[in-house]
């Protein structure tokens, strides 16, 4: 029987759109030294994490990041 495999994805970590907050280094290391305590405390595990890589740019087709990052 297969196993299945846990994912974090910080994307709920900001919103750009509604409180203009970027994602940024200091908050995916606050999100990694959380879920390590998760981990520790309760047990939980992640095989991955997943990193929001920024948004779009809104002039672009999807295919640009904004020209920021």
């Amino acid at each position: 029987m297969d196993k299945a495999i846990a994912i974090y994805g910080d994307w709920a970590l900001h919103d750009e759109m509604g409180d203009k907050v970027e994602l940024n280094e200091e908050m995916t290391h606050t999100a990694l030294d959380r879920l390590e305590y998760w981990q520790k405390k309760h047990a939980l595990k992640f095989d991955y994490y997943l990193i929001d890589a920024f948004w779009y740019d809104p002039e672009g087709n999807y295919q640009q990041f904004k020209k920021s990052h």
